[in-house]
């Protein structure tokens, strides 16, 4: 189905008129082609506010950041009794100290964060052996801190998933503070945009574009969701101030597809719709993608390459079954 539109016409009843008055015309079904869309419901979703807490109690000594800043994984955000405080972006939060001999998944996310601060240069496992510990010593040493080896769960602060934005700053140096005092809370930001389908999906084949206003970015059929960082944000953009909008699903590549009269295409008295290939062929069923005063378009497998334009005049039978 590409974006189907109901096109209807009057349910006209022929009136009788003299046969020698009445001409049929017969038309050429053109081929065209186009973009045919699919109109959809957008929305932006956006992700929770997260409550950055620390964990090093002691008296605040220096705070790095500032409300609005853009957090990196492995930035200072500040300092306890002297000593650094950074920010973890990873799926998960670490939730014990982790040493030498030590196994499981939080092994693993602690190697995958290390690895993207350069740090760690094996493969990912769940197991705290000899690399993991010199990683963690080059990681220690690059902060000015003692190398011993052992991560410390206190030395970093996890942020989310993603780099968040600082929205609030709940400390100030010289304020003592505790393990599960929020350093700071980020803002809330657009996550992913929501697609919301017609009934039925949208058939359209090949590559896809979700288009708002002037702006298109990649779609996958029967998602529902936008999820591509650089696509939310231009989507988000698109839409304005408003968080909710319409936008159009339409192929990359034009697709063929063929064109009646207008006034070939009737819709009976049992609802079917149908276009004649003369005076007194059969019915065929038609089934539109779109439709004005200029023509209605079709699958280009219709089967006619000529219609009745006037059925309603010539024909005492518009019964499409």
């Amino acid at each position: 189905m590409l974006g189907c539109l109901a096109v209807t016409a009057d349910r006209l009843v022929p009136v009788p008129v003299p046969e020698s008055s009445l001409q049929a015309v017969v038309l050429p079904v053109t081929t065209m082609m186009v973009h045919p869309s699919t109109t959809v419901a957008v929305s932006v979703v956006s992700s929770a506010p997260v409550a950055a807490v620390i964990r090093w109690p002691g008296i605040v000594t220096e705070v790095v950041i500032a409300v609005g800043d853009q957090i990196r994984s492995g930035q200072v955000l500040a300092r306890v009794d002297g000593h650094p405080v950074v920010a973890m972006v990873s799926d998960k939060a670490l939730y014990r100290d982790l040493e030498q001999g030590d196994k499981g998944w939080d092994v693993q996310v602690l190697q995958t964060w290390l690895l993207g601060l350069g740090f760690f240069d094996a493969d990912v496992s769940v197991e705290f052996g000899d690399r993991t510990r010199a990683s963690v010593m080059q990681w220690q040493a690059s902060l000015g801190e003692p190398s011993t080896g052992a991560f410390r769960l206190s030395a970093v602060v996890w942020v989310g998933a993603v780099p968040p934005l600082v929205g609030e700053i709940s400390q100030a140096p010289g304020q003592s503070t505790s393990p599960g005092d929020t350093l700071f809370s980020s803002v809330s930001r657009p996550e992913s945009i929501r697609v919301v389908e017609p009934p039925g999906g949208v058939a359209q084949s090949g590559a896809l574009l979700l288009t708002i206003a002037s702006t298109s970015v990649p779609y996958s059929a029967g998602s529902g969701l936008v999820a591509d960082p650089t696509s939310v944000t231009q989507i988000t953009q698109a839409l304005g101030a408003s968080p909710e909008g319409i936008g159009r699903i339409q192929p990359v590549d034009p697709v063929t597809v063929r064109v009646l009269p207008a006034s070939a295409v009737v819709t009976d008295a049992e609802g079917r719709t149908c276009a004649f290939p003369d005076q007194y062929g059969p019915a065929v069923p038609v089934s539109a993608l779109s439709g004005g005063l200029g023509g209605v378009t079709v699958d280009n497998d219709f089967p006619l390459s000529n219609v009745l334009a006037n059925p309603t005049l010539v024909r005492s039978d518009i019964s499409c079954g």
